[in-house]
């Protein structure tokens, strides 16, 4: 199947993306899988291995087939000489020039169309062109005063996470609506310390001695570290009252429900500018606001922060489990709960602290997940 991909040597990059997937797929298939039957009229010799067509060294073609390659070698010297022009060098092709589609020299980018991409072409050495690309990319908004309100709803099936989500509302209430955060885009995601600090409250023994907890789980925060700035209550209390809440669940949940949050702060308030109006509030831009990078890929990037009218807030507005909630807020259903080694104790998908344990004589602390398992003195 690979020999297919490279008939003339190495062109496999000629081949089509989508035509190098179907080949790559099928070469995966073990003989004898496939329901495939040859036609019985096919010619003795037609197409096997060992036939003109297809050799039995794919790497090493007859000998016929080389002389044939060194023939249009040659002929594409002779090509080659007589298109570089003088001074260049007998076999060095000549660049194609520069060309760039009017649909491609000016366009709006990116999920929340915060990004401007200009490219044109640029003359070089030896009168040639080069392609450059040039983007204006907005970081980050400046909040105004026109209040507005984003509303999400938790889906049914993403479980774990919104009987999280709505445990710690009900008992923090100032956790109902979020305000968002200025440059909240530019925070940085890997400073989680409420995750942090779940993970040193709960020795790792537990995990490791568990059947049910496995690394499909995750220490989940609410409210997201995506809508807090560092200096924030909830960030600052990591593992003490008043901190982010934890719940340690299935991480597919997680991962989902984060989905509510993403971007929510900035995608729907960037205004959808022209490029005359993209330009203008670049130029206008304050130095402290504006930065310039080249990134991975050569292309030039100016980025900079622009002021909006609106100041938001997040709000989980539904709830789709609300009308059948379980006991204790899902608590008692969650698989990341090692229910072998720390049974009767649910409470430890969440923090010590958790207001969960306030009722001590329904949600009693059973054992001291900070330190080892031990079966029969610290773990059942």
């Amino acid at each position: 199947m690979e020999w297919w991909l490279t008939p003339c040597g190495n062109l496999r990059s000629l081949v089509p993306e989508e035509v190098e997937k179907v080949f790559d797929t099928l070469g995966k298939i073990a003989d004898g899988v496939s329901s495939f039957k040859q036609p019985p009229n096919i010619k003795k010799g037609s197409g096997r291995k060992g036939d003109p067509a297809n050799p039995k060294n794919k790497d090493k073609p007859d000998n016929k087939d080389k002389d044939k390659d060194k023939d249009k070698d040659k002929d594409k010297d002779k090509d080659n000489r007589d298109k570089s022009g003088p001074g260049t060098g007998s076999g060095v092709k000549r660049k194609k020039p520069c060309k760039v589609k009017a649909t491609m020299s000016s366009r709006i980018l990116g999920r929340a169309s915060n990004t401007l991409r200009k490219m044109s072409c640029a003359s070089a050495a030896g009168g040639s062109s080069t392609t450059t690309t040039n983007d204006i990319v907005i970081t980050s908004l400046a909040f105004g005063a026109t209040p507005t309100t984003i509303d999400a709803t938790c889906k049914k099936e993403w479980g774990q996470a919104c009987y999280h989500y709505s445990s710690a509302i009900a008992k923090n209430p100032q956790w109902a609506v979020l305000k968002c955060v200025h440059g909240n885009v530019v925070n940085p995601e890997t400073q989680r310390p409420g995750r942090d600090a779940w993970y040193s409250a709960h020795d790792e023994s537990w995990r490791q001695k568990s059947e049910r907890v496995q690394d499909n789980c995750d220490a989940d925060e609410y409210p997201p570290r995506y809508l807090l700035r560092n200096s924030d209550l909830e960030m600052v209390r990591a593992g003490e009252k008043g901190g982010q809440s934890i719940r340690y669940l299935p991480d597919k949940q997680n991962r989902q429900a984060g989905s509510m949050w993403t971007g929510a702060c900035f995608a729907p308030h960037v205004p959808k500018w022209d490029e005359a109006k993209i330009e203008r509030e670049y130029n206008r831009a304050p130095a402290a606001k504006k930065d310039s990078k080249i990134d991975g890929r050569g292309i030039f990037q100016r980025l900079f922060e622009i002021s909006v009218d609106v100041r938001p807030s997040f709000r989980i507005s539904q709830f789709e489990h609300a009308a059948n909630p379980p006991q204790d807020a899902g608590i008692w259903d969650n698989t990341c709960w090692p229910k072998r080694i720390a049974a009767g104790d649910p409470g430890y998908a969440l923090f010590a602290s958790d207001p969960w344990y306030d009722d001590t004589k329904n949600h009693p602390h059973l054992y001291n997940f900070r330190e080892a398992y031990e079966k029969g003195k610290n773990g059942a």
